[in-house]
């Protein structure tokens, strides 16, 4: 940790009490948001402790949902390819109508990617020796949500994260997070005419992205990617911030994924729940100084990744190297000392169509 990280760390913790606070950073740790607390990060509070708003991560209920597509033997890569700029309109990036704190099941709302620079939404293919299988993977929260519950806490200086906790609005956020990433890649599921697990969403049948009954997906694997929660093994004395970090409490999963941006894709870590300490990295961290992409790199670097306005020659995460490679040694070696077993070898979710976070576009 150099000398500027080690201030971002002080600083943070000088919102809180002495000795009342600390910080688990992982080996993804990324310090490179300069208007976001850092990622890859754990923050550690006493349950009775009055929480500081600037502790709360701006995309606190994100979620990564992987839905396998049905039958999926039966398709290659060119069908999606051919058909790619359908995803620009099943994941918008902003609407008109998102869900909010006050949205009810009765309600009518449409689904967005948000403003996460890990927002992404797309098909994924994994390939085992002749066989390829493919998916809908959605990492999204709701964002508005998100500004709307950090807002109420900075308006309640006495709420504890205790209080936090046991608020239903809470637990309405996540629950609304979840939704949005569901019914996001049920809308890229039926764009591009694909059958995957669905259900009918709980809300009102009209003014919703398609017509008649809205649905959503019911996807094999849930991740949380940011979270706040109670800590193990401290008789619920203790409440973890988890920021791009997934708790070991909220996941079950047989895999871990990690994100490693949008040529990379996803990382799936065999770790069969024998996860140690309290989370696991969801993405593989930023370099401070990311390498640029040469100019004959760029168009294969380009291939299936869509944005909502901006050409994807252009997007930061596309045009350098800001992302580290799942394959590192030193990437490896983190998830090693989490629980790992490298018995196992990584599989890879190679994204084919691809729609991601355009930092270009603003919510009007």
């Amino acid at each position: 940790m150099d000398e500027q990280q080690r201030k971002i760390i002080a600083s943070l913790l000088s919102n809180y009490p002495k000795d009342s606070t600390t910080i688990d950073l992982l080996h993804s740790a990324d310090f490179t948001d300069k208007e976001d607390i850092p990622s890859g990060i754990i923050t550690k509070h006493q349950a009775e402790l009055p929480i500081h708003v600037d502790s709360i991560a701006n995309n606190t209920f994100d979620y990564l949902i992987v839905c396998p597509i049905l039958n999926s033997e039966k398709l290659n890569d060119e069908y999606f390819k051919t058909q790619q700029d359908k995803i620009k309109e099943a994941v918008p990036q902003f609407v008109s109508n998102p869900c909010s704190l006050d949205t009810k099941d009765t309600n009518a709302w449409s689904a967005e990617l948000g403003e996460n620079e890990a927002s992404f939404g797309g098909i994924f293919k994994v390939t085992k020796g002749r066989d390829t299988n493919y998916y809908i993977c959605c990492q999204a929260g709701a964002p508005i949500v998100c500004q709307e519950m950090r807002q109420k806490i900075s308006n309640s200086p006495n709420m504890t994260f205790q209080n936090l906790l046991e608020d239903p609005e809470f637990s309405n956020a996540h629950h609304l997070s979840l939704r949005n990433a569901e019914k996001l890649a049920y809308n890229i599921a039926r764009s591009f005419k694909v059958p995957i697990k669905h259900c009918a969403d709980i809300s009102a049948y009209t003014a919703t992205e398609f017509s008649g009954k809205p649905m959503r997906a019911i996807p094999k694997y849930i991740q949380p990617i940011s979270s706040i929660c109670k800590l193990k093994d401290t008789e619920n004395k203790a409440v973890g911030v988890f920021n791009k970090v997934t708790p070991i409490m909220n996941n079950n999963n047989m895999y871990h994924f990690v994100y490693a941006g949008p040529y990379n894709g996803i990382g799936m870590y065999y770790m069969n729940q024998k996860s140690i300490g309290n989370g696991l990295p969801t993405h593989t961290g930023r370099y401070e100084n990311p390498q640029s992409i040469s100019a004959g790199d760029l168009n294969k670097r380009c291939n299936g990744v869509l944005c909502e306005k901006m050409n994807a020659k252009n997007h930061p995460d596309i045009k350098q190297e800001s992302y580290k490679h799942y394959d590192d040694e030193s990437f490896a070696e983190g998830m090693k000392t989490l629980g790992w077993n490298t018995k196992y070898p990584v599989l890879h979710m190679v994204p084919v169509v691809v729609k991601i976070w355009d930092p270009s576009t603003k919510r009007n």
